[in-house]
């Protein structure tokens, strides 16, 4: 099948959902190789985590990159919670457009879009930013995902994390930084004027939240354990927090379950970090393509499932119960 396939074609509702399941999967790939990769960094944080994912042939997949919900395949209307911004800044042959942005707890994720006015991109494009919150400057930790919607087109989904959580009204600056081109910034580093300012409301979306504590080891083999200690679940995405210790890196774990409504939920890795001792975190975010947490939902009952990474074998399910009350 060619490249531009899908660009001849009226992409009907049924495909829009395939190609999108398609593009999910590599990226989700792409993640977690990513985490593998630097998940022995030693007691720091990565920061500037790039991830570029070329989908020519996946182009037409509707609004995968500049929508928040989309991406996130959340089935909630996110509208009362985002900011809806759609403005654009063109200096130095580049135009940058933030589409939508949106605030959970310590997070700021923002959809945006990068056009070349003449010329092309290469696979070593990057998007950094100074971030400013009420005029305060943030240090952060960052995952981009990247799109090449065309040759001259990028579509971007940063997630930003500060050390402490946003609340109240925010008045948020993002001002980025030259275009880098190519590993040689000095010999192709786009300068420009790219600052954009808006506002956004943390406290609607905090008012969404469930926040359950939890005490809960696993070991999922002899050498690596996995404790589980916070459950926190909003109208966008519940996430499960673990401490750990042992290489988890070299396994490929998932939580898998339901709630006492019987809808499935399937809980995968969304971050993993490691120090040099091999002590860390991995944090488990709700699958929501596949999975559904019913709002009336007073509890959940998952099951840890684990395999070598990377491998072709089945998940083994442990028999350690995992039961959180949400109610």
């Amino acid at each position: 099948m060619k490249d531009d396939f899908f660009d001849n074609i009226e992409v009907s509702a049924e495909l829009d959902s395939i190609i999108e399941t398609s593009v999910r999967t590599a990226v989700l790939k792409k993640k977690r190789k990513r985490m593998k990769k630097f998940s022995l960094s030693i007691a720091v944080f990565i920061l500037g985590n790039m991830i570029f994912l070329n989908t020519n042939s996946f182009a037409n997949a509707k609004d995968f990159f500049i929508s928040i919900a989309s991406y996130f395949s959340s089935s909630n209307d996110l509208d009362e919670y985002k900011a809806s911004i759609g403005s654009s800044i063109s200096d130095g042959g580049y135009t940058i457009t933030i589409n939508e942005a949106l605030v959970d707890e310590n997070e700021l994720i923002v959809s945006s879009t990068i056009k070349s006015d003449s010329g092309t991109f290469l696979d070593e494009q990057k998007l950094q930013a100074t971030i400013l919150v009420n005029n305060k400057k943030l240090s952060y930790d960052s995952d981009e995902m990247l799109e090449r919607k065309d040759s001259s087109t990028i579509n971007s989904i940063s997630t930003y994390r500060f050390k402490e959580a946003l609340t109240k009204n925010s008045n948020i600056e993002i001002q980025y930084q030259p275009l880098i081109t190519n590993e040689k910034a000095d010999v192709n580093k786009i300068e420009g004027s790219w600052n954009f300012n808006f506002n956004v409301n943390p406290d609607v979306l905090k008012e969404t939240s469930v926040t359950v504590e939890l005490d809960k080891v696993v070991n999922l083999t002899h050498n690596i354990s996995m404790k589980l200690t916070e459950y926190k679940g909003n109208m966008f995405r519940s996430k499960i927090k673990t401490s750990v210790t042992g290489d988890i890196s070299s396994l490929d774990v998932k939580l898998i379950g339901s709630d006492n409504l019987g809808n499935k939920c399937e809980f995968i890795v969304d971050r993993l970090y490691l120090d040099e001792n091999l002590s860390g975190f991995v944090t488990f975010a709700l699958d929501n393509q596949n999975s559904n947490i019913n709002t009336n939902a007073t509890s959940l009952t998952l099951y840890p499932y684990s395999k070598s990474f990377d491998s072709n074998e089945e998940f083994d399910k442990l028999n350690d119960k995992i039961i959180i009350n949400l109610k």
